[in-house]
């Protein structure tokens, strides 16, 4: 029963995830288009950071969640979570070199 909630709240966590990115990059690139002075930007700068600290939050609940999945397969073998595990150093590995490069512009 835990596995089952531990799965379904990466799931939810990365979808979060997913769609906090895409914002952030759209947030980005209407960043770059707003002129200096102008009253938008400040509340574009504002949000844009708002979007970073979402990020870093729902990075750090999915790296907790990788590691209860860790700790059930590190306590018995057979506990069927290895193919998550995998999925999810995978999802995290592709959408790393992204992250940085959002966090880059600004």
């Amino acid at each position: 029963m835990a596995q089952f909630l531990v799965r379904r709240r990466l799931q939810r966590n990365s979808a979060q995830l997913r769609a906090t990115r895409e914002e952030l990059a759209i947030c980005d690139e209407q960043w770059l288009h707003i002129s200096e002075g102008e009253p938008e930007l400040e509340a574009m700068d504002r949000h844009r950071g708002v979007l970073r600290e979402r990020i870093a939050r729902l990075e750090t609940q999915q790296d907790q969640l990788l590691d209860q999945l860790q700790r059930a397969l590190q306590l018995h073998d057979k506990v069927g979570v290895k193919k998550d595990i995998e999925r999810l150093e995978r999802d995290i590995k592709t959408a790393g070199p992204a992250a940085s490069q959002e966090e880059g512009t600004g």
